[in-house]
C-alpha cells in the first residue's frame, strides 16, 4: 500500500473573485472540499474570501444560521491548504502511515517511530527514522528488528 498526501491542488489566488478561471476553479473547490451535491453557493465564496484575506464575511455567523456547515468550512480550508496543523502533526501523520502499512512494524512501534521523528528529529532514533522513510532498507530492517534505541520510555 502506497501512503499518499496530496498538496493542495489549488491555492487563495486561484479561488479570488476575478481570477479568469474562478468559476472552473470555484468549481473544482466545490468538488475537492465535499460541497453538498459539489455545488458552490455566495456563502462558500464568502468563506473562500474570508479563509484567504479578501472579504470580511463572519463564518461562524454562516455556519450559526445554517448557511453552510462546519464540515464544508472545514473542507475548503484542507482543499486549499489552509489546515492549522503543526509541521509535527503532519510529519508524525506521515511517519505512522508509512510504518504502519508499508513495514512490518506494530502499530505501537510505529507510533513510537513517528514520535521521534517528528518530535525529536536530531536523536539516534530519529535519524533512523528518517533514514527508513527515504527508503533505506538497512535502516528498516535494523527497526523490524530491534527498537531498542526507539523505545518511548514507557515501559513497565
Amino acid at each position: 500500500m502506497v501512503v499518499t498526501f496530496s498538496n493542495a491542488a489549488l491555492n487563495c489566488k486561484d479561488v479570488k473573485y476575478g481570477n479568469d478561471n474562478y468559476h472552473e476553479n470555484m468549481e473544482a473547490l466545490a468538488i475537492e472540499a465535499r460541497l453538498r451535491d459539489g455545488y458552490f453557493s455566495r456563502y462558500h465564496e464568502g468563506v473562500v474570501s474570508e479563509l484567504c484575506g479578501y472579504g470580511d464575511d463572519d463564518i461562524e455567523g454562516l455556519i450559526d444560521r445554517g448557511y453552510i456547515r462546519r464540515s464544508e468550512v472545514e473542507g475548503i480550508k484542507e482543499a486549499l491548504g489552509l489546515d492549522s496543523r503543526s509541521r509535527a502533526g503532519r510529519n508524525y501523520e506521515y511517519a505512522w502511515n508509512k510504518f504502519n502499512f508499508e513495514t512490518e512494524l506494530s502499530s505501537a512501534q510505529s507510533g513510537n517511530l513517528a514520535s521521534f521523528y517528528a518530535d525529536e528529529p536530531n536523536s539516534e532514533c530519529g535519524k533512523m527514522a528518517k533514514r527508513a522513510l527515504a527508503g533505506d532498507r538497512i535502516a528498516i530492517r535494523k527497526l523490524e528488528k530491534e527498537d531498542s534505541i526507539c523505545t518511548s520510555g514507557y515501559e513497565d
